[in-house]
Parts: C-alpha cells; sequence; structure tokens
C-alpha cells in the first residue's frame, strides 16, 4: 500500500462513519459510478468509525471482479483495521447484488467473524443509488 498523491479524494479521514450513506459519498469521491469495469474497494475504520484508510481490492472487467478475501483481511490488519466495509460499482448501473456477491458477503461475514474485524456493510454503487447489504440484512430480520 502506497500513499496515492495523483488524486485528491474529498474525505475527512476524522470524521466519523455514521451510515451507508457516507460510504456511498466515499465512492462518489472515488468516481466509481464513472468507471466502466467493476472496481472493489475496503474502507478500513478504528474502534470509532473513523476512516483509518482504504485500498483498492480488485479491478475487473465490465461483467465481474475476482476478490482474494485473504488480501482484504490482510490489509486491514496493516492498517490496524477494527471494522471494514466493503465497496463496489456496477457498470451495468443495476445495484442488484449477483449470487456471487452475496456469497461473498457472507464469507467476508464469517471471515471477519473470525478474524475479529468484521464487516460492517457491503455496498453496490451505480452513481445514482447503492444498494446496502446491510441495510437488507436488517430488514429482513424485522
Amino acid at each position: 500500500m502506497v500513499a496515492d498523491k495523483s488524486t485528491m479524494y474529498k474525505v475527512d479521514n476524522r470524521r466519523k462513519f455514521q451510515c451507508e450513506s457516507d460510504m456511498y459519498d466515499l465512492g462518489l469521491a472515488l468516481n466509481l459510478h464513472n468507471m466502466p469495469d467493476e472496481y472493489v474497494y475496503c474502507a478500513c475504520f478504528d474502534n470509532h468509525m473513523h476512516l483509518v484508510g482504504f485500498f483498492e481490492v480488485s479491478h475487473g472487467s465490465a461483467l465481474y471482479s475476482l476478490i482474494d478475501k485473504r488480501s482484504v483481511f490482510q490489509k486491514a490488519l496493516l492498517l490496524n483495521a477494527v471494522y471494514i466495509c466493503l465497496m463496489h460499482n456496477h457498470p451495468s448501473g443495476i445495484i442488484t447484488p449477483s449470487n456471487a456477491d452475496i456469497e461473498l458477503t457472507n464469507q467476508l461475514i464469517m471471515s471477519g467473524k473470525l478474524i475479529g474485524i468484521p464487516l460492517v456493510d457491503h455496498l453496490i454503487t451505480n452513481g445514482i443509488d447503492y444498494y446496502s447489504f446491510f441495510d437488507e440484512m436488517v430488514e429482513n430480520e424485522t
């Protein structure tokens, strides 16, 4: 992980991230909605939900992106993360998660519990709207 000096992200790392709309704002700062290919990013937070770092997990094609779960947690550990949130775009503009998105999210939830770095959300964005796995899980539990 190397500091990116070529792009200015308008994100205040001292600000406490309180909801998925804050993550959506980060996605907008990363310009995910204008990417022709699928990009996956991981945001890492401290115990007060302050952003301590984020990194690109994967750059795929227009249809999918391969994600190495081991690498996600390895980098989160290096950043001393207490929580992580995944975010990716769907170049098609359709924010409905694929079966692969659902499976990946479930695997990251289980892995995060074992490692002690919970996945607090996984967002899919198209620049106009977003899908929050956390919101859907909460709705399905009630």
